[in-house]
C-alpha cells in the first residue's frame, strides 16, 4: 500500500492593505511593515503576485528566534507554486532596528533568486523591514 496526497492552498484571512499593484519597492514595504514590523522574532513572508504585479496572496514562509529565521527554497516557493504566482517579493524584519542586511541575507536572497530562475517565478525583490523603514535589494543593485 502506498498514501496517495492531494495539496491544496488554503486561504486563511483576508485582510486589506491598502496597496494592491506593487510598481516600487516601497508599495511592497508597505504591506510587509504592517505584516511583520512588530514581530519580536525575524519573520520572512513571501508576496505572491500575478503578472500584472497585483498582490493576489502571501504566506509567511519562516518564524525564526531572535535574530535569524531559517529559510529553503522549498518552502519559499511551495504557496507560490500553488497560488500561481508569476514572482514573489520576500521580505523579513529585523527585530534590532537594523536596515543592514547580513551577509546571511545576502547569501539566502541569491540562493532564492537562483531557485526561482529554475522554477519561473521571479524573485522581484528581498525587502528588510523595521518600524523605521525598509531596505530593498533591488533599490541597491543587488537584484
Amino acid at each position: 500500500m502506498i498514501a496517495r496526497y492531494a495539496v491544496k492552498l488554503v486561504k486563511e484571512t483576508r485582510s486589506k492593505y491598502g496597496v494592491k499593484t506593487i510598481t516600487v519597492p516601497a508599495d511592497a514595504a508597505a504591506i510587509a511593515t504592517k505584516l511583520i514590523s512588530d514581530s519580536p522574532q525575524e519573520k520572512l513572508i513571501a508576496l505572491h503576485l500575478d503578472g500584472k504585479n497585483e498582490v493576489v496572496g502571501y504566506n509567511i514562509v519562516s518564524s525564526g528566534l531572535l535574530d535569524r529565521s531559517l529559510v529553503h527554497p522549498r518552502e519559499t516557493f511551495q504557496a507560490a507554486i500553488l497560488a500561481n504566482a508569476a514572482s514573489i517579493i520576500l521580505a523579513h524584519n529585523h527585530p534590532s532596528g537594523q536596515l543592514v542586511p547580513s551577509g546571511e541575507d545576502r547569501t539566502v536572497t541569491f540562493r532564492l533568486r537562483d531557485a526561482g530562475k529554475l522554477l519561473g517565478i521571479e524573485l522581484v525583490d528581498h525587502l528588510i523591514v523595521t518600524r523605521s523603514g525598509y531596505y530593498s535589494f533591488k533599490e541597491h543593485g543587488e537584484l
